[in-house]
């Protein structure tokens, strides 16, 4: 209701799954960067992502393509050495204000116990920080965290 009354616009609502690739000797997640195969609805990509900052907020360049068969990407993948080190599903609706994408997830399968939970992409600080108080939140409620520590945080509660 308050993201319609900000005039936000729907975008997507459906089932994301996604598969996070490394290499055997976890390359990827020591230098917390991303490649990650993803089918979102009807869509399938597959994206590079490395930290930019992790300061007051996890600013990451996102490098992605659009995949015309996620069978073929996977076996792909797995012919060139990587390993599927996280499978993960989960049900989003994803909103857009102000050019600033807002995302409410919930994990399934083994990530079920982490709550609904939203994240807000934008394109720099002060974009986020704005969407972020029009929602009613404050800087001090947002954390810069991936799905590691996403899932560590839940699973102790």
């Amino acid at each position: 209701a308050k993201l319609a009354e900000l005039g936000a616009e729907k975008h997507f609502e459906g089932e994301l799954y996604a598969i996070f690739w490394d290499t055997k000797d976890s390359y990827f997640r020591e230098k917390k960067q991303a490649l990650r195969l993803r089918k979102e609805g009807t869509e399938v990509a597959l994206t590079f992502k490395s930290p930019i900052s992790l300061e007051a907020a996890k600013i990451t360049e996102e490098l992605e393509v659009k995949i015309s068969d996620f069978e073929v990407m996977r076996k792909i993948l797995m012919a060139l050495g990587y390993q599927n080190v996280k499978s993960t599903r989960k049900i989003r609706e994803e909103y857009v204000l102000q050019s600033t994408k807002i995302v409410f997830d919930q994990y399934l399968d083994e990530l079920g116990y982490i709550p609904l939970f939203i994240e807000i992409e934008a394109a720099d600080l002060e974009s986020l920080y704005k969407v972020v108080v029009l929602l009613g939140y404050t800087e001090a409620d947002c954390k810069n965290w991936n799905t590691y520590e996403l899932a560590d945080y839940y699973k102790n509660k």
